[in-house]
């Protein structure tokens, strides 16, 4: 799964990514969470709702 490094500023691949559920304003939303293989900041992409 891919998702968008902001350090990098392009789609890298998700690495050693989680599913998490995330309580925001608008109701719960599941996450894939993980680390950019690049330069290792942190990367999520939005699933949908939990």
């Amino acid at each position: 799964m891919q998702a968008y490094c902001v350090k990098c500023r392009k789609m890298v691949g998700i690495q050693g990514g989680k599913e998490v559920v995330v309580d925001t304003k608008r109701g719960k939303k599941k996450f894939m969470m993980g680390a950019c293989p690049i330069c290792g900041t942190k990367v999520s992409r939005v699933l949908g709702n939990a």
